[in-house]
C-alpha cells in the first residue's frame, strides 16, 4: 500500500500501462472503480485522471456528465471510469485487486 492515494494511483497508472505494453490487455477491458468523487481532502477524480494522464492512458469517464450517463457510449480503445456501483452490471475481469 502507498503512503497516500496519489502515490497509489501512480502505480496503478504504471501497472495499467504494463498490462497494455507487456501483457496485451487492451484498455477497453480496464475498469476502474471508485466510491466517492471527492472527500474533504481531495478530490479523488482528479488525483485518478491526473494519474492516468501522466502515463499517457486513454480514459473515459462515464459519469463525467448528464449526456455521458445517458449515453454511455462504449469507447473500445479507452479504459474506463465508472462509481463502484457499476460493478454489479460489469463484465470487467480482474487484473489488479
Amino acid at each position: 500500500m502507498a503512503e497516500t492515494f496519489s502515490k497509489e494511483m501512480q502505480i496503478v497508472a504504471k501497472q495499467i500501462k504494463v498490462l497494455d505494453e507487456q501483457k496485451g490487455v487492451p484498455y477497453s477491458e480496464i475498469l476502474i472503480l471508485y466510491r466517492v468523487k471527492r472527500t474533504h481532502k481531495f478530490n479523488i477524480i482528479d488525483t485518478i485522471k491526473s494519474s492516468l494522464e501522466k502515463q499517457g492512458l486513454p480514459y473515459y469517464w462515464q459519469t463525467e456528465n448528464e449526456m455521458s450517463k445517458r449515453n454511455l457510449i462504449v469507447m473500445t480503445t479507452r479504459l474506463k471510469l465508472a462509481p463502484s456501483t457499476a460493478a454489479k452490471a460489469s463484465t470487467f475481469k480482474p487484473y489488479l485487486s
